[in-house]
């Protein structure tokens, strides 16, 4: 993991949620700065939520986790910046940089897929950067660039935002790989066995499918990235509804083989989750699994 300074970029509040804690109200745009160490307190789950220190890790570059409230939800950040540099160059391209378009879509998305039985995170604020650290500068004095000037990959201004969002869960899935074998025992099989706990997320995740490709979504997207340990899903630039087509039209063409993509990423999870956890189970039988609770839940065939 990695403790990152939070850098203030003078931004505005683009759109908040309704009962926001006080303490994410107070956090607005900023941007990260890795210090020099890597933290091995990795699985700390106290109560607070700190807007000058917080934390993240290398396979999330832009996202961090800014605390926990009283209540258990856990409060994460998109679009703060690249953990691996502190600051932006035209070179980084989107390295760091989360679109507005990008962060209103994921909270449409989110607001939209609420209303299903699909478990998502919950969107609870967009913070639009002002002033965004030049790279090459010092965190403790910085030189600041206009976020006006950042151009989106299709060269269109970007006006980059801060996405903050929250879950009943810490960890993701790919968090797992980065833990020790007895941590991961911690986090996960305080109560159930890891056979039990392995078929219940991925038939969680099977349903969750089924049902998004019944209404007639998919997600490019999905993988241990993307998902929670709870089954909780996140990350929806590229999740596409009727209701809520991709800007990028391509992806809204030839859905059944968008639908397919997806259910290869579901079996790729899968395989790797039973694979880092030395699951006790055959191949025809995951795929009977992931078979059984997708078809039971849409018209589709798992094609696999």
């Amino acid at each position: 993991m990695l403790k990152l300074k939070a850098i203030n970029t003078h931004g505005i509040t683009h759109w908040i949620a309704n009962d926001t804690p006080k303490e994410i109200q107070a956090i607005g745009s900023f941007w990260v700065s890795a210090i020099d160490e890597f933290t091995s307190n990795s699985i700390n789950d106290s109560c607070g939520i700190s807007g000058d220190m917080v934390e993240g890790a290398s396979i999330h570059g832009r996202s961090c986790f800014l605390g926990m409230d009283e209540y258990k939800n856990y409060y994460f950040a998109k679009g703060c910046g690249w953990n691996h540099a502190f600051g932006w160059k035209p070179s980084f391209g989107s390295l760091g940089i989360l679109p507005l378009w990008a962060g209103i879509r994921e909270r449409d998305i989110s607001l939209a897929l609420r209303e299903t039985p699909i478990n998502v995170v919950t969107p609870i604020a967009i913070e639009l950067h002002k002033k965004i650290p030049q790279f090459g500068s010092n965190a403790n004095n910085c030189e600041y660039i206009d976020a006006d000037s950042i151009p989106d990959l299709d060269g269109s201004p970007a006006n980059p935002c801060v996405y903050i969002y929250s879950s009943k869960s810490r960890w993701r899935l790919a968090d797992l790989f980065y833990f020790s074998e007895q941590e991961r025992h911690e986090i996960l099989f305080k109560d159930i066995t890891p056979i039990d706990w392995f078929v219940k997320i991925i038939r969680s995740l099977s349903v969750s499918t089924g049902t998004l490709h019944k209404l007639g979504g998919y997600d490019y997207s999905l993988s241990t990235h993307n998902v929670f340990i709870d089954g909780t899903r996140l990350d929806f630039e590229y999740l596409v509804l009727n209701t809520h087509p991709h800007p990028n039209k391509v992806l809204n063409q030839d859905t059944d083989t968008w639908r397919q993509k997806e259910l290869y990423g579901l079996k790729t999870l899968a395989w790797e989750l039973a694979e880092l956890l030395r699951i006790n189970i055959t191949v025809r039988e995951i795929d009977l699994i992931l078979k059984s609770e997708y078809e039971s839940n849409c018209s589709f065939f798992y094609p696999f």
